[in-house]
């Protein structure tokens, strides 16, 4: 079955079918392109929560300029707490049988809505995962991932938590009822990861979640974007695993996810090192080595990468060796 902006399900109902949640801090060069590809969508049967995160710029007046008479658009002012505390905002909001994400500074491609909603319908999924393109100035590259009809929420977790599946929250579609306050929760002390922490609490509450591979996104990298703004410290890469392992210890699912939560912990390590350099990153990750290093977190990895922490593995321990003797 193909979704169209004609044939939207629920047509004519109070609530709409699709909310987009997007969060803007200082945002207004980007909210032109972002709310007019919202606009182009085929499937017109959504609601936009532009959620402003305590903007000093003259973000609502752009956004007003851009939305005049589409009802469909609203902005919610807010203090600036960052970008996940927006989404939650969002999420707190939302009218939408479904939901989605949007960055201020990215597009949805033309077909976003059609593509995930129609993938969510004709599979029965309570999610649906698509993919993007990396745009970089006139370059545009596509990352493949691996269709899938159906598979179980923990084991799609599992294998974002391996670098098997994307872990952004956009190029996704949820349906409403896998966000609750009660189990999911804000994760505070993340900076880095924070997106990751989101979905992997919203994928765990799915029973079926269907992946295609046709890019819906397009992501805009932008310079200076946060993951190389050098403000963070070392420690906050791993900040992410440690709230997912503290979420989940007690569960029923932690005994089928620990070792995965430590492959997630191991990414953050190459993460890391791509951040600090590999030499004062190794110096630092005797711990992070001595948590997450399990064979079996490693075997969950993928080839190319596996074989780069086990790189990073080696330098860590031989950093701790003082020449000529025993481990430090």
């Amino acid at each position: 079955m193909t979704i169209s902006q004609n044939q939207g399900i629920n047509a004519g109902g109070d609530k709409p079918e699709i909310s987009i949640i997007v969060p803007c801090y200082n945002g207004s060069k980007f909210i032109p392109d972002c709310i007019r590809s919202i606009r182009a969508q085929s499937f017109g049967d959504y609601e936009v929560l532009v959620i402003n995160d305590g903007s000093t710029d003259d973000s609502q007046e752009v956004f007003l300029r851009e939305t005049v008479g589409d009802k469909r658009f609203r902005m919610l002012t807010k203090k600036n707490e960052g970008a996940v505390t927006a989404r939650f905002h969002g999420m707190d909001r939302m009218q939408g049988h479904y939901f989605t994400f949007c960055d201020i500074d990215d597009r949805l491609r033309p077909d976003a809505l059609e593509k995930l909603l129609t993938a969510a319908s004709d599979s029965g999924a309570d999610a649906a995962v698509a993919t993007f393109n990396m745009v970089t100035g006139r370059k545009s590259r596509k990352w493949n991932i691996k269709s899938r009809r159906w598979l179980p929420g923990f084991e799609y977790t599992r294998q974002l938590m391996s670098n098997r599946y994307p872990w952004q929250t956009w190029a996704k579609l949820f349906h409403r009822d896998l966000y609750s306050r009660e189990t999911v929760t804000l994760p505070k002390d993340v900076q880095i990861g924070e997106d990751a922490a989101l979905t992997i609490q919203l994928f765990l509450q799915a029973n079926r979640i269907t992946v295609i591979n046709e890019a819906v996104y397009d992501y805009i990298q932008q310079p200076g974007s946060m993951m190389n703004s050098g403000k963070y410290r070392y420690e906050d890469y791993f900040r992410c695993a440690e709230f997912i392992e503290k979420k989940l210890a007690g569960s029923t699912v932690y005994d089928n996810m620990k070792d995965y939560i430590a492959s997630f912990g191991l990414l953050s390590l190459s993460s890391a090192s791509r951040a600090f350099g590999v030499k004062d990153c190794c110096r630092n990750a005797g711990e992070a080595v001595r948590k997450y290093a399990r064979p079996q977190a490693l075997r969950n990895i993928p080839l190319a990468k596996r074989l780069y922490i086990r790189y990073l593995i080696g330098r860590t321990a031989r950093l701790a060796t003082p020449a000529g003797g025993a481990p430090m």
